[in-house]
């Protein structure tokens, strides 16, 4: 991918601590709910961190505002990491 193709993104967990991470899939579910797979991006503090794996979020509307949040159930969880192991498994060696 072109590095002006990548779509970087700034993300702040529970404890405050801001990570970037790059979009590197997207999908939209039958109900229109959608999920994004990130890489954390390595570069500055991050570099060398040894950080390489995939995470899952899902889009929420909270307030108005479009936010991304871990995915709470199991099995909605297990279906759409399916779906990005499979799409994504040409670029990246999922282990098993």
């Amino acid at each position: 991918m072109k590095e002006e193709d990548r779509v970087i993104i700034t993300i702040c967990d529970d404890e405050g601590n801001l990570g970037e991470f790059e979009i590197v899939d997207c999908h939209e579910n039958e109900k229109g709910e959608y999920y994004f797979a990130l890489l954390p991006v390595a570069n500055g503090e991050n570099a060398g961190s040894g950080i390489d794996a995939l995470l899952v979020l899902k889009s929420v509307k909270e307030d108005g505002e479009e936010l991304l949040e871990p995915i709470e159930d199991d099995e909605e969880y297990e279906s759409v990491a399916k779906i990005f192991t499979e799409r994504l498994k040409d670029i990246f060696n999922f282990e098993s």
